[in-house]
């Protein structure tokens, strides 16, 4: 049986037809464009085509479908500036996307929930070849990362050298390995030679806190190698990212990693670890550890919801619910402060821009299309005080902070 939304949703059928003629010539435009990368008119289509799906949808108040529609053409506007550090990537995955959107209109059409989160993987493969954060940092997915504890590391031998030295000279290895994953070139070994390296990293370790990182990870190459996890452009920005974190450890030792654990990266590693079937020991550990197949739903249910018979649980919408609370209090309490204190220290009100568009990114996850618009509009607004572009006003900033109430009742 089919579960319909309490939107309309027969409103489409007018204008579907309209939005797939759009939709295949925005594909059109695109495949030109990738027969002639000089010809960037056509490229230019098609972004205009892509804007005017976006302002349909939105019309339509088909919220998540506006959500990927939007990520579509901040791809393709990116492309057009010579933003995207491989292109390449950039045309497949937004070609993939153009024609998933009309797959997901039809489904809408039918009577199916228009909900954001079953398309997560594809919308996080598009922000990736943006070089944008992925949406699994955001509240919906909360594995406690502090599980792990300052006790000393049972497993490291005392005769490994310290992390720093030992990340100095592992990084070439990793770094080859990477870009043979990348280039999709002899994977299996390239896989091979990053989890060494995360396994020698893990082993000298001084505490659990120490080895986190490179638990995880290896967790995640382990799932590679097994065929038990995609090698998306999601998961291949992931790795870079792990490379990132080894410069900073050869720079800072292995404290970085403790005082500052990078949360958002493991937060996301940990997210495509619960996703991998448990086929070895290793990701079978780390998802018990952290709970994750209890924080992210199995694939049938997500098949199932993708059918329409079930959308976000409740204890998903709990979750969700209570971590946007808490950040819509912060962002409440700082809008308070600097409206009570000295308005000309606009730096403090930089952190609450962010605050908010991480937490419209998460509530448009789940359907909340209005609400994710509104707190979008106070984040800009918020932004364009701190970049002078608009004067400070105490009006302008009560009432971000009332439509905030707004949000958090809904």
């Amino acid at each position: 049986m089919k579960i319909i939304s309490d939107i309309d949703y027969s409103t489409l059928n007018w204008v579907k037809e309209e939005l797939d003629d759009t939709l295949e010539q925005a594909g059109q435009a695109l495949e030109a464009y990738t027969e002639d990368t000089a010809d960037t008119t056509q490229l230019r289509f098609c972004a205009t085509y892509l804007h005017q799906v976006l302002g349909i949808l939105q019309m339509l108040e088909l919220y998540g479908a506006a959500m990927l529609a939007e990520e579509m053409e901040n791809v393709a506007r990116a492309l057009l500036n010579e933003e995207t550090p491989k292109p390449v990537d950039a045309y497949e995955i937004l070609m993939r996307a153009i024609l998933q959107l009309s797959d997901y209109l039809e489904r809408i059409q039918g009577g199916y929930r228009d909900v954001p989160i079953l398309i997560l993987p594809l919308l996080n493969d598009l922000r990736a070849v943006r070089g944008e954060n992925l949406l699994t940092e955001n509240s919906f997915f909360t594995p406690d990362l502090n599980l792990a504890s300052d006790q000393p590391n049972t497993q490291r031998d005392s005769s490994i050298e310290a992390m720093d030295q030992l990340a100095k000279k592992l990084r070439h290895a990793y770094q080859i390995g990477l870009l043979g994953v990348i280039r999709g070139k002899d994977e299996k070994k390239s896989l091979k030679s990053l989890l060494m390296v995360m396994e020698k990293l893990a082993e000298s370790a001084q505490s659990e806190k120490g080895s986190l990182l490179w638990w995880v990870g290896s967790g995640l190459i382990e799932a590679l190698y097994n065929e038990a996890l995609d090698s998306s452009t999601s998961v291949k920005m992931l790795l870079g990212q792990i490379d990132r974190q080894l410069k900073t450890v050869i720079e800072e030792g292995e404290q970085s990693l403790i005082e500052n654990p990078p949360q958002d990266l493991l937060r996301n590693l940990l997210y495509y670890v619960g996703r991998a079937d448990g086929c070895t020991e290793r990701i079978t550990e780390i998802q018990d550890k952290f709970g994750l197949k209890n924080l992210i739903p199995e694939d049938d249910e997500l098949s199932k919801a993708r059918e329409g018979i079930s959308g976000p649980t409740t204890q998903m919408l709990s979750t969700v619910s209570d971590a946007v609370k808490e950040d819509l209090s912060t962002v409440k309490d700082g809008l308070d402060l600097f409206i009570r204190g000295d308005q000309t220290e606009l730096d403090k009100l930089s952190p609450l821009a962010e605050v908010l568009s991480r937490v419209a990114d998460t509530i448009g996850m789940i359907g909340l299309g209005a609400s994710r618009n509104v707190l979008k509009e106070k984040a800009t607004v918020i932004t364009d005080i701190v970049s002078g572009n608009t004067a400070v006003s105490e009006a302008v900033l009560m009432d971000a902070a009332g439509a905030l109430l707004y949000v958090e009742s809904a």
